[in-house]
């Protein structure tokens, strides 16, 4: 059964984050790699959600998860740490149970994710790998309800929700590490090896810095993932424009502009690099699926060069003159040469 996301959409955001850019850099990085293991993983259907409600929160079909993704260099993380009642403000603790609305939509998980030892009752957690707060020592597990019940107005926490995960990834520069995450989740995906691989990762962490930025609360479930969140199939999307591959759409075309008249080369390269510039965006979809409906319709016998002058200006009459015959021709030859390697 569909989640109907009421009880997620219920309680306004926390965007402190989103105004504060610079502040979370490491919280970003963290969510690109949760998302990349997503891919390794084979989940098919999931939407990463930068800094919305939570830090990072990992939106699948039959469930939330919540990241706060915490940094230090020194001092102890630990019980006392999540729960110790700031100046202003609630405790760490209680600020994630915050999130326990979303349980009316489905099953939620709450992270505390930290690059520092767990310090507990009995010893301290300090191997990569999570630890499940109901399976902490009775004398902690009081003292985490207590922070809850105290900074949430009297909440009884099921503690089976929450627990600390420790990750080896260096939180205080994490770059490195995700990049080398990236190339081999691309390779994984993809089959071969990205062409300008830190092209790549600049698209990839410009795309998570622009959702993550986007301030606004959001008027409905759709918006937060649209304007705050990234889906398996835009990451796929992105990773297909990067293919190494001997023939791509992108490729093609590119190849088709050299055959051009010399005159009108220089519009269409124009063309093709406002069409790569926003090939992330929603509105390029609808044009490619108009494109790609008028491609059907067509001889298949046609030559790029036919197919570009008889279809262009249809498209342009069904999208609007928006778009330049220039950009047409783009979109249609992409269209084109996207169903012939298809096959």
């Amino acid at each position: 059964m569909p989640i109907c996301h009421d009880g997620y959409m219920g309680t306004a955001p926390d965007l402190s984050g989103s105004i504060s850019k610079n502040r979370f850099r490491s919280e970003l990085f963290w969510g690109i790699d949760r998302l990349l293991t997503c891919l390794d993983s084979g989940i098919d259907s999931f939407t990463v959600v930068f800094d919305y409600r939570c830090d990072i929160e990992l939106h699948l079909d039959d469930r939330y998860e919540f990241y706060q993704v915490k940094t230090g260099g020194k001092g102890k993380f630990g019980v006392t740490w999540a729960t110790r009642l700031p100046k202003r403000g609630i405790s760490i603790i209680a600020r994630l149970y915050e999130l326990d609305d979303a349980s009316q939509d489905c099953p939620i998980k709450l992270v505390i994710v930290g690059n520092r030892p767990f310090t507990k009752k009995g010893g301290t957690f300090d191997s990569p790998g999570e630890v499940l707060f109901a399976t902490l020592e009775p004398e902690d597990k009081q003292k985490i309800e207590q922070a809850v019940s105290r900074d949430n107005k009297g909440m009884t926490p099921d503690l089976n929700k929450a627990s600390y995960l420790l990750v080896a990834m260096n939180l205080d520069s994490p770059q490195n590490s995700v990049r080398g995450h990236l190339l081999t989740t691309y390779h994984n995906v993809m089959g071969c090896e990205p062409k300008k691989p830190m092209a790549l990762c600049e698209a990839l962490e410009g795309l998570v810095s622009d959702r993550a930025c986007n301030e606004k609360q959001q008027p409905d479930y759709k918006s937060v993932v649209r304007n705050k969140g990234i889906t398996n199939e835009e990451v796929r999307k992105l990773f297909s424009l990067y293919e190494d591959r001997e023939d791509t759409p992108l490729s093609l075309v590119s190849d088709w502009i050299k055959s051009q008249p010399p005159l009108i080369q220089g519009p269409l390269r124009i063309a093709l690099q406002e069409y790569a510039s926003t090939s992330m965006e929603r509105q390029t979809d609808s044009i490619l699926r108009i494109a790609n409906a008028l491609i059907k319709e067509v001889d298949p016998s046609m030559s790029p060069d036919e197919i570009a002058e008889s279809v262009a200006p249809q498209l342009i009459s069904k999208v609007g003159p928006e778009i330049s015959m220039s950009l047409a021709k783009i979109y249609v030859l992409i269209a084109a040469y996207t169903i012939a390697l298809e096959g």
